[in-house]
C-alpha cells in the first residue's frame, strides 16, 4: 500500500497543477475582455450564432471555445454554446433537437471534433432549419478530407456545410512554461477522450501572440455571416 501512495501523490499534484493553471487562465480571460476595445459598426446576424462545444475532462475542464463566444456577444452577437456533459459527445440528434427549439433559423458553428455530426445535420436539410453550417478546421490540417462524405457531395442539399480556416501555427514562438503546460494538458485531454477530441482552439493562444487574435478571425467570420443575413433575409415561414 506505502508503494502506492508516492505515486498517487504525485499524480494528485500533477492534476491539480494543471487545473489550477487552467483555471488561471480561464479568469485571466475573463479579465481581459472587461478591458476589450469593441470595433465600431460591426454588422450583426439576423439570426443567433450557436457554437457546439466539444467534451470536456480533467486535463480541458473549462470552455472548449475559450472566450470566443463571450467576445462576439461583446460585439452585439446573439451567441449560444451547446455544451455536452462532462467526459461526453454531442450528437448531431441532440444538436437538431436542441436547435428545434430556438424560434429562428441559427448559424451552427463547430470544430473539426464534430465533423462527422456536422455531415448529418448537413443531411437533414429541412428537418433542421438552419442558416448556416460552419466547420473550423486549423489550415494544417486542410489537406486532410472530410470524413465520410467529400464537402463537394453536400453541396445539392439544402444547408451546404462550408469550412473556415484558421492559420494558428507560427514557426518562430517561443515557448515559456505556461505554453508547454497548455500543450501538454491540450495533449493529454486529447489522448483522454479519444481520436475524436483534434483542434482544439487553445493552441491558438499559444501560437499567437497578439490579443485577441483568434477570436477577431471569428469577428470576421460573424461578420461575413451577418453579411449574408443582410443579402438574403426573407421572412421567416416557421
Amino acid at each position: 500500500m506505502m508503494t502506492l501512495a508516492a505515486p498517487l501523490a504525485l499524480a494528485t499534484i500533477f492534476v491539480a497543477t494543471l487545473y489550477g493553471f487552467q483555471l488561471r487562465r480561464k479568469r485571466t480571460r475573463e479579465a481581459l475582455l472587461k478591458q476589450l476595445e469593441l470595433r465600431p459598426n460591426c454588422l450583426l446576424t439576423r439570426y443567433p450564432i450557436v457554437f457546439v462545444g466539444g467534451p470536456r475532462s480533467l486535463f480541458r475542464p473549462f470552455d472548449h471555445w475559450n472566450s470566443i463566444p463571450a467576445f462576439l456577444r461583446e460585439h452585439g452577437y446573439e451567441v449560444i454554446v451547446l455544451d455536452p456533459p462532462f467526459r461526453k459527445f454531442l450528437d448531431a440528434s441532440s444538436v437538431a433537437h436542441a436547435l428545434k427549439q430556438l424560434t429562428t433559423r441559427a448559424h451552427v458553428i463547430a470544430d473539426s471534433s464534430f465533423e462527422e455530426e456536422m455531415e448529418e445535420l448537413a443531411r437533414k436539410g429541412r428537418e433542421v432549419t438552419t442558416a448556416s453550417l460552419t466547420l473550423v478546421r486549423n489550415r494544417v490540417r486542410s489537406t486532410k478530407q472530410v470524413t465520410g462524405s467529400r464537402l463537394e457531395d453536400l453541396k445539392p442539399f439544402e444547408t451546404a456545410l462550408e469550412v473556415f480556416e484558421i492559420d494558428l501555427l507560427r514557426r518562430d514562438a517561443h515557448f515559456g512554461q505556461g505554453d508547454l503546460l497548455a500543450v501538454l494538458a491540450l495533449k493529454l485531454h486529447n489522448l483522454f477522450m479519444g481520436k475524436k477530441a483534434v483542434d482544439a482552439l487553445e493552441t491558438g493562444e499559444i501560437f499567437t501572440r497578439t490579443p485577441w487574435t483568434v477570436e477577431a478571425r471569428f469577428l470576421d467570420l460573424a461578420v461575413m455571416l451577418a453579411e449574408r443575413d443582410a443579402m438574403s433575409f426573407q421572412p421567416e415561414t416557421r
